[in-house]
């Protein structure tokens, strides 16, 4: 099952497939960790918010880098 995400400004940006986030063209961006989202190094790249945004928080400290996973394979790309 994949679940789109979507810029602040409402513009499609990718989708979420299991615990993994790609763009539009489906390739891998990075993981979901809970409401964590890590890019692919596994540097903080956000917090996934009302399962459909990633926004990061401007405020305190960002969470520390965590080895990064596997690339997954791709899945198809769901409509928009």
């Amino acid at each position: 099952m994949s679940n789109p995400i979507y810029r602040w400004n409402g513009r499609y940006f990718g989708f979420v497939s299991g615990d993994s986030l790609f763009d539009a063209n489906g390739t891998y961006i990075g993981c979901i960790d809970g409401a964590t989202v890590r890019k692919a190094d596994g540097s903080y790249l956000g917090e996934l918010k009302e399962g459909e945004y990633v926004l990061r928080s401007t405020s305190g400290a960002k969470p520390a880098n965590v080895a990064p996973r596997g690339t997954p394979g791709t899945p198809g790309s769901p409509g928009r």
